[in-house]
């Protein structure tokens, strides 16, 4: 059996678990003394998040596809040169969410990338980041958090290693997101109402994507502006530990300065062993 086909079956298993766990954990969520929404409007925010972890997993699927195809590909035309510049650049349309598609080799140096205005690392050493680091050790996909650019910017990662014909690992290819661009577009193209607002923060607390753009990259355990907020610390702590549940808080509505009671759902989305949280929340 392929790497690829190993990987396939993987994915494919992880939906199951993904569906399996989402509806135990709403389940074991305890009534609470705060004040809540209806039961209909809870069973509504429970469907919304539901439906949105269903894109937001397609979402990821769509990008790994992506970087593993590029990966298969590059592993017949070497990690750099023409022919593989064509591939990347290919591949790099398909999706509004990538930043960067590149390769680096198992000594960590980057052999190419795209975009151009990207290319100003190509050649550069990086095997000691972190992500490089850690595919070059593994050697098999992964996906990361939101981290710092080499060329600056800001963006996550799904990663996929390059084996030539005799199954020698050569390197990887790397492709560069930017996680509020697809929160974003997920929620353009399958949401058409503003009763709710949808999230999605990193364990660690740091947000990915809010309706509210000035929040975004924001920690919410470290940020200044959530100080004042401490059940937005405690919040943060619930959602770093468990895998989904309920949470009701404090906190001003998008674009105003108005404090407002509001009840969250949240569940986790995620591949390659990197899980993030998406949330659903109503003002009560």
């Amino acid at each position: 059996m392929s790497k690829i086909t190993d990987v396939a079956i993987f994915l494919t298993a992880s939906v199951v678990v993904f569906v399996i766990l989402f509806f135990a954990g709403f389940s074991i969520i305890n009534p609470s003394p705060d004040p809540e929404n209806s039961p209909d409007i809870q069973n509504e925010m429970m469907t919304g998040i539901s439906d949105f972890q269903g894109y937001v997993q397609e979402g990821f699927y769509e990008l790994n596809e992506i970087a593993s195809s590029a990966a298969e590909r590059i592993s017949k035309t070497g990690l750099d040169g023409e022919g593989t510049e064509k591939i990347l650049e290919e591949y790099m349309s398909k999706n509004p969410s990538i930043v960067t598609i590149g390769t680096f080799d198992g000594a960590g140096y980057v052999k190419a990338m795209v975009p151009v205005s990207h290319q100003e690392i190509v050649g550069k050493d990086l095997g000691n980041t972190p992500v490089v680091s850690l595919m070059n050790s593994r050697k098999v996909p992964l996906m990361t958090d939101q981290f710092d650019l080499a060329e600056g910017g800001k963006a996550a990662s799904i990663n996929y290693p390059v084996f030539t014909g005799d199954d020698r690992y050569a390197g990887f290819v790397s492709l560069t997101f930017d996680p509020a661009i697809m929160f974003g577009d997920i929620l353009k193209k399958n949401f058409y109402q503003d009763e709710f607002q949808f999230m999605a923060v990193q364990k660690n607390g740091v947000i990915l994507y809010d309706e509210d753009p000035e929040e975004i990259g924001k920690n919410t355990f470290k940020d200044p502006m959530y100080e004042d907020y401490p059940e937005i610390s405690g919040f943060g702590e619930q959602f770093a530990e468990k895998w989904s549940g309920r949470y009701v808080y404090r906190f001003t509505d998008p674009g105003s300065l108005k404090e407002a009671k509001k009840e969250a759902f949240w569940t986790t989305c995620g591949i390659h062993g990197t899980e993030w949280r998406i949330m659903i929340i109503k003002t009560l």
